[in-house]
């Protein structure tokens, strides 16, 4: 039988750095608390943006994140709906995770922050 090899995303293409935290208490309330900080890099992360009628960026309405299971640190991250993640300086909330396989092997994961 014949399988098709897939390559991990390339590094040059995991440019991002992102700090994740766990929402650990006052979950909705003026007193969040969260857990300590992890990094996760080599991520990449796309912006999606709402336009104008003018064709001028009015804000983000969220953000793709891509997590490559071979290259992106550290392995193995579990991503949770109770994270908040920063990306330049905005933080978004983890909305839904979809994994992405290679035959019966996750390849990566595509992270709907808002």
């Amino acid at each position: 039988m014949n399988t098709l090899n897939v390559f991990p995303i390339p590094k040059e293409l995991l440019p991002h750095t992102v700090s994740v935290r766990e929402l650990t208490g006052g979950v909705g309330s003026l007193f969040e608390t969260y857990g300590t900080v992890t990094v996760l890099q080599r991520v990449r992360c796309e912006k999606r943006e709402k336009f104008g009628k003018d064709g001028v960026t009015t804000r983000t309405r969220g953000v793709t994140l891509y997590y490559d299971c071979e290259n992106s640190l550290p392995r193995n991250f579990r991503f949770t709906e109770r994270q908040v993640i920063t990306f330049e300086g905005e933080d978004f909330a983890v909305n839904a995770v979809t994994t992405v396989l290679s035959a019966s092997e996750p390849h990566h994961l595509k992270v709907e922050l808002i």
